[in-house]
């Protein structure tokens, strides 16, 4: 029986397919973010947390990347726009946020301000 490994991690979870390449499991096995994509800087976060802890200060902890959500935003930006001129649409574009997914006011600032 071989050993169990990082990609076998990262291929169970699925991440390849919903992190792209913002998050991956590193050769501790700990997930990593790469807020700026994956030439970014990468932070483990399990070590982030555990330093985090040592500070006192206790979970839930709420980790923000606006880098990642902007990159996401202008990347499904750029899926509808690239549709629209390949089909010839006529219609606008407009992405739609859900509000009961987010509330918190720094997160819906955000959304505004990339959607401008």
């Amino acid at each position: 029986m071989r050993s169990w490994t990082t990609q076998d991690s990262e291929e169970l979870y699925g991440i390849p397919n919903w992190g792209r390449d913002f998050l991956r499991i590193n050769d501790r096995g700990n997930l990593e973010v790469a807020p700026s994509g994956s030439n970014g800087q990468h932070t483990d976060l399990h070590a982030l947390i555990e330093e985090v802890v040592s500070r006192d200060i206790q979970p839930p902890i709420l980790l923000r990347f606006p880098d990642l959500i902007e990159a996401r935003i202008r990347t499904l930006s750029e899926a509808f726009h690239a549709a629209i001129d390949e089909y010839d649409y006529s219609g606008a574009y407009r992405g739609v946020f859900p509000i009961k997914v987010n509330q918190q006011r720094h997160m819906v600032g955000e959304l505004v301000r990339l959607g401008r």
